[in-house]
């Protein structure tokens, strides 16, 4: 989504409040550029997992996708209940849970990254933490866009 050049109000552009996985972001685009300078490297791959109810894909998967480049389009959803457990989700959170995987393959390997998220604390936290760092700048009340980046 595009955010309008002028806004009138304090806005923090964030993909994800989840501060370590904002934090993987840029992480995962540099480790992309180098497995893609290593000979044999053959594709990336994006997958993601979010409760039954989530009906369009993550902005997370797609900034994720982005970094190692894959359309929107690319992103394989899971939300059937059943294949979540067998993915690892607890019973109790999956009416609530981000899952992330990231793979790169080479012949006869895969390098992967995952990323699991129960329930809405490390968003809590995430935003208390952005609210604080916002607080403590001398710019804190200018109407204006700020990247989560830049904040945490």
């Amino acid at each position: 989504m595009q955010l309008p050049a002028k806004v009138n109000t304090v806005v923090v552009d964030a993909p994800n409040l989840d501060l370590p996985i904002v934090s993987l972001f840029g992480w995962v685009r540099g480790m992309h550029q180098k497995f893609e300078s290593i000979s044999g490297f053959q594709e990336a791959d994006m997958a993601e997992s979010h409760q039954e109810s989530k009906t369009s894909v993550p902005g997370t998967a797609v900034t994720f996708a982005d970094a190692v480049g894959l359309s929107k389009e690319k992103i394989r959803s899971i939300r059937a209940p059943a294949l979540q457990r067998q993915l690892g989700v607890p019973e109790d959170h999956l009416r609530r849970h981000a899952y992330h995987w990231i793979t790169w393959s080479y012949p006869n390997l895969e390098v992967e990254i995952r990323t699991r998220v129960h329930g809405l604390w490390p968003y809590a936290m995430g935003a208390i933490h952005i609210a604080r760092n916002l607080l403590a700048t001398p710019y804190a009340f200018e109407k204006r866009v700020y990247s989560v980046t830049g904040l945490i």
